[in-house]
C-alpha cells in the first residue's frame, strides 16, 4: 500500500502544515504576500476577500457563509465584518 506523503504542497495546506490564523470580526489580512487556500466559517460570518483563482469568484466585497462552510481559492486582501473566520496559509 502506498502512503500519501504530508510535505506534498496540497496535503501541507489542507493540514495546515503552512499554518493558520483565526480572523474576528473587525480584522484584515491585508499583507501582499499572504495567501490562503481554505476559508472555513466559524459561526455565520460576513467579510470580503479577493480571489486570483480564473473561472472563479475574483473579489467580493460582502459575502456570506453560514457556520461550517468552506471556500477553496488562492484568497488574500480578507477583511471581516462579522463572525469569525479559520484561513490556512498555502504556498504559490
Amino acid at each position: 500500500m502506498s502512503r500519501i506523503g504530508f510535505n506534498t504542497p496540497s496535503s501541507l495546506t489542507a493540514m495546515g502544515g503552512y499554518g493558520f490564523e483565526e480572523l474576528i470580526a473587525a480584522t484584515a489580512v491585508t499583507s501582499l504576500t499572504d495567501r490562503f487556500a481554505i476559508i472555513q466559517a466559524k459561526g455565520d460570518t460576513n467579510f470580503s476577500f479577493v480571489n486570483d483563482v480564473p473561472n472563479g469568484i475574483l473579489t467580493k466585497a460582502s459575502f456570506t457563509m453560514i457556520d461550517g462552510d468552506v471556500l477553496y481559492g488562492y484568497f488574500h486582501s480578507i477583511n471581516v465584518a462579522s463572525g469569525k473566520l479559520r484561513v490556512y496559509f498555502t504556498q504559490e
